[in-house]
């Protein structure tokens, strides 16, 4: 079930979400759950290669 237990995307003291505000796995099945410990790399991947991509655009963000 995606619940906050067993997602990847809490902080290591298991209080906070990395992504939401609120920790809504908590009472209800969460859509931006994830089981990848890559996660957050992949995100930081992801952003660069985007923000470089409007940068080639028009050379600003």
């Amino acid at each position: 079930m995606k619940i906050c237990e067993t997602c990847q995307k809490k902080t290591p003291s298991g209080n906070h979400c990395k992504v939401l505000t609120k920790m809504i796995g908590k009472t209800q099945p969460c859509w931006t759950w994830s089981d990848d410990p890559d996660w957050e790399h992949k995100v930081k991947i992801a952003t660069k290669n985007y923000l470089d991509c409007g940068r080639g655009l028009n050379g600003k963000l």
